[in-house]
């Protein structure tokens, strides 16, 4: 399953809107990281795309989901950047 949820156009937003695009997906992918579900239904949580030019915050977040789902070969959950 692939998400798409951020589009390098957004980047052309104004700061505040792009902020809170950006807090929004954080908070979203931190829950990953030791959500129950998640790990019951063992989904490996994967990001690619162009993860440089998001929030030294928000990449951490994603590797510490990735990192904590990476063995996993339930459901290969994908979020596209």
């Amino acid at each position: 399953m692939t998400l798409w949820v951020f589009s390098t156009d957004n980047l052309d937003r104004p700061v505040e809107q792009v902020s809170g695009i950006l807090a929004a997906i954080e908070a979203k992918v931190r829950t990953f990281t030791h959500h129950p579900i998640i790990h019951n239904r063992r989904v490996r949580v994967r990001a690619i795309g162009k993860l440089e030019l998001l929030p030294p915050s928000l990449r951490e977040a994603i590797r510490a989901a990735h990192e904590a789902t990476s063995s996993y070969t339930g459901v290969v959950t994908q979020f596209e950047i």
